[in-house]
């Protein structure tokens, strides 16, 4: 698998970055993972619209699916329909994103196991103000898990055993514990990596309002962790 990472901010961007988005593809497969402002014009970089077979949306918050009106517009001038799985709350947000004819919309749970060509997809709920699943992908023999928005749970931890490549949201740097209950920090992903033997885990939905430098050191205080922080359209071999 590859994966490339279309917006790493959120919940807005950074004057020189987009908001959370991010691209995988298999030997067969190409599904977006959430698609927040800007993240729709970094997949052209790399992919005609042609070639999506799928969009996973984590959850419903706006920073995370900005960019649905942009590509329900690209798909329909281009004559194409794409399956689309998303939490079916908040109700209202499900329903707009339903009222769209350009896309087969279909409700993601814990138990849901889908295939798109090559990939076998499962699902996690993690712990966020509205609902919201991790994403596993299986592919090639290799592992790939992305968090969602998320503060720290066991089960996540459990759904990233042994995965080859974890994409871990990391919003807050480690000492605001006030907002601990919705995201993560660097300092708890690298944590977390450690005790599921995690081959890699690349961080991303970074806050704009903080430097680049702050989330590098907390991340360094972990040398042992194989860890990067994401960088917009890279392309990460899996």
């Amino acid at each position: 698998m590859q994966f490339i990472v279309l917006g790493k901010y959120g919940p807005y961007p950074a004057k020189d970055g987009d908001v959370t988005g991010f691209l995988l593809t298999s030997d067969e497969a190409v599904i977006l993972l959430d698609l927040g402002n800007g993240s729709l014009k970094n997949y052209f970089k790399h992919k005609n619209i042609n070639d999506l077979d799928a969009v996973i949306l984590s959850h419903l918050h706006d920073d995370h699916t900005g960019d649905i009106p942009s590509l329900k517009y690209a798909l329909l001038y281009n004559g194409i329909k794409t399956d689309m799985y998303a939490p079916d709350e908040p109700r209202e947000e499900f329903s707009r994103i339903a009222a769209i004819n350009t896309f087969n919309l279909k409700t993601i749970t814990q138990d849901s196991v889908i295939m798109i060509k090559d990939m076998r997809i499962s699902f996690c709920e993690v712990a966020h103000p509205v609902k919201t699943f991790a994403v596993k992908v299986e592919a090639g023999g290799k592992t790939f898990v992305y968090s969602g928005d998320t503060y720290y749970v066991k089960q996540l931890e459990d759904f990233c055993k042994n995965a080859d490549f974890v994409l871990c949201e990391a919003g807050i740097l480690d000492y605001e514990t006030d907002k601990k209950d919705k995201h993560m920090s660097i300092k708890e992903g690298c944590e977390m990596a450690k005790r599921a033997n995690v081959k890699k885990i690349v961080f991303a939905h970074l806050f704009a309002k903080h430097s680049l430098d702050k989330y590098q050191k907390e991340r360094e205080i972990y040398p042992e962790v194989n860890s990067e922080i994401a960088v917009e359209n890279k392309i990460y071999i899996i």
